[in-house]
């Protein structure tokens, strides 16, 4: 108990004297949030899948510890939640948890927008637990893990865009505007078997072309889209090893912020879109009906990204 007490004073004191070199980010909070809600013809799982599925990712937490520079150690709650028509466990569950990370690289001066993404590239590791809003019993019965522990990189960044967070920001409507996610991240179970142990690979990038609709405050943007995944695992694993491509078009009815004179610059992040998308399985189908299209259409808003 007395090692204990020792310890959080050491914590508190640390706490205080960071806070000091700390100014106005000590325990301010922030939010990253991607939600998206969309009809799918196949989700790349069946022919006949042709259901909503409504995805988000919620991480909230706040600025703790200065480390060096602009960087931050950022503690915070996460929520990974799918839901969908379709009754399948894994289309139907929520995982939450604990994480902490960092931008390593905030201080980094890009020479030109092939580098500028270094800034915003994220240390991460977290631990969750998952909930399943279906066929639990299934699950239980298949032996799927209720934990996973993950850490690795993470990557959100814009090219040419408008942020909210910037109101001055203004996109060059003559050259096109591009983004990008990535995660690389090891993992434990990745609720799917307890000695999953191996890595997985997203990369998620997208480039367009912008047209302001008249004075409205809204755009049209005509897309092409990239979705690859890879692991360390094998053809049994097909959903862990394909690549999506295709092309697809958004509106970004309030891309101003505008709301109907109100000014709510988080609007900017709304989108409606569809797309048209062809799957190519990298290491093999783990069954032969696996399909190689898909046809997809709703909404996708992210907050504090």
């Amino acid at each position: 108990m007395e090692k204990i007490k020792v310890i959080f004073l050491c914590l508190l004191i640390l706490l205080i004297s960071s806070s000091q070199s700390f100014g106005a980010k000590f325990m301010e909070p922030w939010a990253d949030i991607w939600t998206n809600v969309a009809q799918y013809e196949t989700n790349a799982e069946k022919m006949d899948f042709k259901s909503i599925v409504g995805r988000v990712e919620a991480r909230i937490g706040i600025h703790l510890l200065p480390l060096w520079g602009e960087t931050t150690l950022k503690p915070y709650f996460a929520y990974l939640g799918v839901s969908s028509q379709d009754n399948a466990y894994w289309n139907n569950s929520g995982a939450s948890g604990g994480g902490v990370r960092f931008k390593p690289f905030l201080g980094y001066r890009a020479n030109a927008w092939y580098d500028e993404w270094i800034k915003d590239l994220r240390i991460f590791g977290e631990v969750l637990s998952i909930t399943y809003y279906s066929e639990k019993e299934k699950a239980e019965s298949e032996g799927k893990p209720v934990t996973d522990t993950r850490a690795g990189l993470d990557l959100w960044h814009e090219w040419n865009q408008f942020r909210p967070e910037d109101p001055t920001s203004t996109p060059n409507p003559a050259l096109p505007w591009a983004e990008v996610w990535a995660n690389l991240s090891y993992r434990t179970t990745n609720f799917y078997e307890e000695e999953f142990n191996d890595f997985i690979f997203y990369l998620q990038p997208k480039i367009g072309v912008q047209s302001d609709i008249l004075d409205t405050g809204a755009s049209i943007e005509p897309y092409l889209r990239m979705d690859l995944v890879l692991s360390g695992k094998g053809k049994e694993y097909a959903w862990l090893n394909h690549i999506d491509y295709g092309a697809g078009i958004r509106v970004r009815p309030f891309k101003q912020g505008n709301f109907f004179g109100n000014n709510l610059p988080w609007l900017s992040k709304l989108k409606i879109f569809a797309e048209m998308i062809s799957i190519s399985w990298t290491k093999g189908k783990d069954y032969e009906t696996r399909p190689d299209t898909d046809f997809r259409f709703g909404i996708d808003f992210t907050y504090g990204r």
